[in-house]
């Protein structure tokens, strides 16, 4: 079943389902989410910066090292998605809708070259997006993915594939916070 069976085909889930997905593939996630959900028997999907994953040095990136392809193959070997996030990580809301297709679009092809599988899902970088970036996203994805800061509904069958809604956990998230956000 594909990661989006259950919305675009009407797939049944189990009880209490949880998405989890991280952005940008940070070397952390690969180092430590891994390992234990490994251990738990969960996967997730990696929202991949592809041209972090070619080894680029990017601005306002490098506060993490990336998890270059060698890692996401063997996260993707392990069952997890590997999905585009666009090249560079730029704000799709501050750049020309050119080059926002580009940005989509060779991170799309990108992944998909490297991991020899269509993940046609994609987050917006930082969340940012408006209804041309939708109109574009509609064209290459099947599902978009944003994210918020403060609770927000959870995901259904009237949901739009392309306004999926998340939880924006962050390192600073207490372990009491995240586990009241697991109880809902």
């Amino acid at each position: 079943m594909t990661r989006a069976a259950w919305l675009l085909d009407d797939k049944l889930l189990p009880p209490h389902p949880v998405a989890l997905d991280f952005d940008d593939n940070r070397l952390n996630i690969f180092q430590n989410a891994f390992p234990i959900m490994s251990e738990f028997g969960f996967t997730g999907t990696v929202f991949t910066v592809t041209d972090l994953a070619d080894g680029q040095p990017l601005p306002r990136m490098d506060q993490f090292p990336a998890m270059r392809w060698d890692q996401l193959l063997k996260l993707q070997d392990a069952g997890w998605c590997i999905a585009p996030h666009t090249r560079t990580h730029r704000f799709l809301t501050e750049i020309s809708l050119t080059e926002v297709r580009q940005e989509m679009d060779h991170s799309y092809q990108r992944v998909r070259q490297m991991t020899g599988e269509d993940t046609p899902y994609f987050a917006y970088p930082a969340g940012l997006w408006n209804e041309d970036l939708e109109t574009i996203a509609k064209q290459i994805f099947r599902t978009t993915r944003h994210w918020f800061l403060a609770e927000n509904p959870p995901v259904t069958h009237d949901t739009s594939p392309y306004r999926l809604p998340s939880i924006n956990i962050t390192m600073d998230m207490t372990m009491p916070a995240f586990e009241t956000l697991m109880q809902v």
